[in-house]
């Protein structure tokens, strides 16, 4: 796994770790181990963060709307008596 510490501008360094080794049973287990832990890199946030925050508002508004939609469309409200 890298750690990608420090970023120049036309340049990406790779830090140096000292020397391991594995033996590996299940490389396939691994690899959607490390799918689901992508590598981290440290550095300032992006603008896209701000992108970020708001798209997750905006699918948080969404799937409110569509909750009470659904809601209202499968849940019986009870007949008002004439």
């Amino acid at each position: 796994m890298r750690c990608v510490s420090w970023i120049n501008n036309s340049t990406m360094f790779i830090k140096p770790k000292p020397l391991h080794f594995a033996i590996v049973d299940e490389l396939d287990y691994v690899l959607i181990d490390e799918g689901r832990n992508p590598l981290l890199i440290r550095g300032e946030a992006s603008k896209d963060a701000a992108r970020n925050t708001f798209a997750a508002k905006v699918v948080e508004l969404l799937m409110r709307g569509l909750k009470s939609w659904i809601q209202s469309m499968f849940i019986r409200k009870p007949r008002s008596k004439h």
